[in-house]
Order: structure tokens, then C-alpha cells, then sequence
């Protein structure tokens, strides 16, 4: 399966010295549930983007340090790219960042929320029967990074999970695109790595409540299952 890694940030100075690499996470996620997987990098924030859709057979676009409603370069010429890779019919998973960029392109809109930092492990009601089915339960749990939400859904998009902290948890377009504010690429040991480096602001007894949450499990293998299957 060739899968097509829009690559958002390196995070190299974020990430544990044992972590090769950004995309290494990805692919270490993706490659556990798909034997014959051939992951395709893509530098977007050097404005490599993929020139022709059929490179791969879906494409993912990964979190960011960066804003989505930031004044960057390289994000109009990837807002271009996602439209027109869903009026293409193309399988698309949004992560993070991506999840933000993909709902802002398409005509959502992201802010930063005033309900601050979400990190650590966190459990938000899912909506979606669906849903629901593959994760084997009412309810999604993943490892979360972020200070941007989505504050209103594109039109066509539905809602999957979401709580009153982070209410666009996950959501879809059609039966093509996919969106999840979670990491499902960090494992335990990331998120406990970030936590002793990075989140300004955050106050000590958040970081002791996410870093209790840390020993809780996380669906990443379901939901790495749908990144490769969603829009099959």
C-alpha cells in the first residue's frame, strides 16, 4: 500500500533521542497493521507537495507546531493541495494539525481555544455508530498535543467524538475524509517526554493530572486501522 505522508514539521527537537524521526513514528504506527506498506515522505513545509495524486493511494497530513490561520508560506499552497485532492475522490487522514488544515481548507474554521492545552490521554464520547463499532466501544482515547481546535466544521462534515473540552474530537467528510485531533503516532513515552519539555503555560497540577493519564491505554491501533482503510 503506498500511503503519502504529508509531513507538517519535524518535531526534531521535540522527540526523544530514540525517536529517529517525526515520520518514523508514523511509520512504525501504519507499518505494525499493514505488512506491505510503502510510506512516501512529503516536505510541505519546503513546499514539497505531491504532484500527481496517483503517486499514492491515500495521503495523510500530519500535526504541526504551526497554526493553521498563521501567516506561513507554505500553507496556502497546501490548503490548494487537500481541495484538490477531495474533489479528486482521494482517501485523506488529518491528524492534529492536519485534522485543523484539512477543516480550514475545505471551510472551517480553527482558533486558538481559550480552554487551553489539551495533553496527555484523553477520552472523549464517540458519536458515530461506526465509529463506535471499530473501536469496540462508546468512547475514543488517544494521546492529545494541542492548543488550536477546530471552532466550526466545514459544510458536509459530521461530527465522530467530541467533548465539551475539545468538541471536533474527530469527524468525516463524505466516506473520503477522516479527522482526528489525537495523535494516534505518539506512544506513552512521547507524550511523557513532551510533558517534561514543552507546554508553556501549563500549570503544574495540569501536568501532574496528564501525566497520570499516561497510564492509561490509548486506541492507536484502531484508529490506525481506519487510516488505511477509510475511503477503500
Amino acid at each position: 500500500m503506498r500511503v503519502g505522508l504529508l509531513l507538517c514539521d519535524h518535531l526534531r527537537e521535540m522527540l526523544p533521542s530514540d525517536v529517529r524521526s517525526y515520520d518514523g513514528l508514523f511509520y512504525d504506527l501504519l507499518a505494525e497493521q499493514h505488512g506491505d506498506l510503502d510510506m512516501r515522505v512529503y516536505d510541505v513545509e519546503i513546499g514539497r507537495l505531491p504532484a500527481d495524486l496517483d503517486e499514492c493511494d491515500r495521503f495523510i497530513v500530519t500535526g504541526s507546531r504551526a497554526g493553521a490561520y498563521q501567516s506561513l508560506p507554505w500553507l496556502p499552497r497546501l490548503e490548494h493541495w487537500i481541495r484538490s485532492a477531495v474533489a479528486a475522490g482521494r482517501p485523506l487522514v488529518g491528524v492534529c494539525f492536519g485534522h485543523q488544515i484539512i477543516a480550514q481548507a475545505l471551510g472551517g474554521t480553527v482558533t486558538q481555544s481559550a480552554n487551553g492545552w489539551g495533553v496527555g490521554v484523553r477520552t472523549v464520547p464517540v458519536f458515530s455508530r461506526g465509529l463506535a463499532a471499530r473501536l469496540g466501544k462508546p468512547s475514543l482515547s488517544l494521546v492529545y498535543s494541542h492548543q488550536d481546535q477546530i471552532a466550526a466544521l466545514p459544510p458536509g462534515a459530521t461530527p465522530l467524538a467530541g467533548d465539551e473540552f475539545c468538541r471536533y474530537a474527530a469527524y468525516k467528510i463524505g466516506g473520503r475524509v477522516l479527522g482526528f485531533q489525537g495523535h494516534p503516532e505518539f506512544t506513552h513515552p512521547v507524550g511523557r517526554y513532551l510533558l517534561r519539555y514543552a507546554y508553556p503555560g501549563l500549570s503544574p497540577t495540569q501536568r501532574a493530572a496528564a501525566w497520570n493519564s499516561l497510564q492509561h491505554p490509548t486506541d492507536n491501533r484502531s484508529v490506525a486501522r481506519m487510516m488505511l482503510e477509510y475511503g477503500a
